[in-house]
């Protein structure tokens, strides 16, 4: 009678132990059949591990947050290396097709395959006392407004922007576009109010140039040098 007993118990432990295993296969299923819906979720067909589910989820949430701030041409930049000048103090992602060069006055970047295609990036002391003008245009001005407390154009009829999320100090980075400056075509100023440093890059495009690559190549850098400003960390 005993046997019996434990027998029925015994079975009766597989029985429940096989209706949870049911029930999570039917909701693991139901889940990776809605998260993979029109490609949504972090599953692809190519997912071989909980790694690589994880590093989808990860692309995921950085293509979300790049919509939700406005920039839909994110570019990924897990692959680009680390650049740090000790000089500064100062760290930067930049990908495989830029070459960077230290300076005693300031960090040179240039096009891998056309090194005559340049940016630059200096470093100046004086948080409140900065001020940027333009040579060509000097009515366009960029400077410390300390009654409001902040960084503004002072001209009306510019169109520059200001882009967010630059590592290491929280703070905004001002944008100069073509249509603000005169001798360069882009212009980005990163104030770090915490260091009482301002950081300035500058990219001067729309050279001309024989080599029928130019055109692509400098479209190629102005885009990754608008994402490089942004891993900037001082």
């Amino acid at each position: 009678m005993r046997n019996n007993t434990n027998l029925k118990y015994g079975f009766g432990l597989i029985g429940l132990l096989l209706s949870v295993g049911i029930i999570v296969l039917l909701v693991g299923s139901f889940y990776f059949g809605l998260a993979n819906f029109e490609g949504l979720g972090p599953f692809t067909a190519t997912s071989t591990s909980i790694v690589d589910v994880g590093m989808n989820a990860e692309k995921m949430a950085q293509d979300l947050k790049a919509k939700l701030e406005g920039n839909q041409s994110y570019t990924d930049t897990r692959d680009w290396q680390m650049h740090t000048n000790q000089r500064f103090g100062l760290s930067f992602k930049f990908p495989g097709t830029m070459t960077v060069r230290d300076t005693p006055e300031r960090i040179l970047l240039a096009q891998l395959e056309l090194s005559d295609i340049q940016a630059s990036i200096t470093i100046t002391k004086g948080y409140q006392n900065y001020k940027w003008t333009d040579s060509i245009v000097p009515e366009i001005t960029f400077q410390f407004n300390t009654q409001a407390g902040q960084y503004e154009y002072l001209n009306a009829y510019s169109n520059g922007n200001a882009l967010f999320g630059a590592t290491g100090q929280g703070n905004s980075i001002f944008h100069l576009s073509s249509g603000d400056v005169g001798n360069v075509s882009h212009a980005f100023v990163i104030p770090v109010q915490a260091k009482d440093v301002v950081a300035v890059v500058t990219f001067d495009a729309g050279g001309k140039h024989t080599d029928a690559r130019y055109p692509a190549l400098e479209s190629q850098f102005e885009s990754d040098l608008e994402t490089l400003v942004k891993t900037i960390a001082l």
